[in-house]
């Protein structure tokens, strides 16, 4: 059924991506699983090597390469069949490609940033404009330091433009969306959507344990859940939760990342 959404960017986006997987492995999961561990891998890899090239000479590299190769909620998370482990490497090489920039502009750096933020947002849009905002709001606080003061009204005006740009550029996957109304502002929309996310979410065919906690698509309804919610997808289940192995497995593992 999502596959068959041809009017969705995103979803024509992954179809390739599928279609590139089945082709080195055949269509069958053990094959499927395994390139998707592999790209994991270079994301966590691509996220390391960003790391380095921002803090070269930091002792805590290593407990970073532990964490990104071994934790088991990156570990297995990554590897998961379908998009999630594609958008794990094109965050990792988002990473990457800033890393680089915040030292010295160079095209190949930039031409990663733009590809791996396209793909991002045609997959996930809300991750896309977060990413987005994030990347201005860094270079930004770049250029004030780096800058004359006298060029630094320049400089803010030309990257409130580029920041701009990008939103633009990224809100035209959003409104393909179909929680998505042409008759109301893009901010209900975003509303609507995460309502309809978490609804969808709680409802699955494979029968969530997590009960339907918002329907009001409002600010305030959205506010007051997400704490829960964060703490939720974070850490949970607990490990007084766990009434089986997986499950107490990953207690243990949302228990060492609190």
């Amino acid at each position: 059924y999502f596959l068959s959404k041809d009017h969705i960017v995103g979803t024509q986006v992954l179809r390739r991506f599928l279609v590139f997987g089945y082709f080195l492995t055949g269509p069958n999961l053990l094959g499927a699983f395994f390139l998707s561990g592999a790209i994991g891998f270079l994301g966590s890899y691509l996220f390391l090597r960003a790391f380095q090239a921002v803090f070269p000479s930091c002792r805590e590299t290593r407990f970073l390469a532990a964490s990104l190769f071994f934790f088991p909620s990156l570990a297995f998370w990554t590897s998961l069949v379908g998009k999630d482990s594609w958008m794990f490497f094109f965050l990792g090489l988002a990473a990457y490609s800033i890393a680089h920039l915040l030292e010295a502009i160079h095209p190949r750096y930039v031409l990663g940033l733009i590809v791996s933020i396209t793909v991002i947002t045609l997959l996930r849009p809300p991750i896309g404009v977060v990413l987005t905002l994030a990347i201005g709001v860094s270079f930004i606080s770049i250029l004030r330091k780096r800058s004359p003061a006298m060029l630094r009204p320049i400089l803010y005006t030309t990257a409130g433009l580029l920041v701009f740009g990008a939103l633009t550029l990224v809100s035209k996957p959003m409104a393909q969306h179909p929680s998505f109304s042409s008759d109301v502002s893009l901010t209900d929309n975003m509303l609507a959507l995460a309502v309809s996310k978490h609804v969808g979410l709680s409802a699955d065919a494979e029968g969530s344990a997590l009960p339907v906690q918002i329907r009001d698509p409002s600010a305030s309804e959205l506010v007051r859940f997400l704490p829960g919610a964060m703490f939720t997808f974070l850490f949970r289940p607990l490990v007084f939760e766990a009434h089986n192995v997986v499950a107490f497995i990953s207690a243990l593992d949302g228990t060492l990342l609190l």
